[in-house]
């Protein structure tokens, strides 16, 4: 396999030539590298998530929802990382109307 450059140098200056490097050992570098990135920031770094500011915006939808009288789910849904989170909305049939008027 040829991959044009196959000497890598990660965040730790270690430089690893990923042509001759078992797999195995290339996954546990990066792993080693995501726990050393994630002590230094103290976040978690990958993966997707909703931030505490959406959350808050899908309790305050709900909560208004509730106080016009219909009873909903709220989620927050996460999308891709560094984008805005969708919102789900779970109701019944029959407060459509009701929603629909006080739109």
């Amino acid at each position: 396999m040829a991959l044009g450059r196959t000497r890598l140098q990660l965040p730790s200056r270690e430089v690893i030539d990923i042509e001759h490097t078992p797999t195995a050992e290339l996954t546990q570098k990066a792993e080693t590298e995501r726990h050393r990135r994630q002590k230094k920031s103290g976040l978690r770094l990958r993966g997707r998530t909703t931030t505490p500011e959406e959350r808050k915006q899908a309790n305050e939808l709900k909560r208004a929802l509730a106080h016009i009288g219909i009873r909903a789910k709220v989620e927050c849904i996460a999308t891709k990382p560094g984008k805005s989170s969708d919102v789900a909305l779970r109701f019944a049939c029959t407060a459509i109307d009701d929603l629909v008027a006080r739109l």
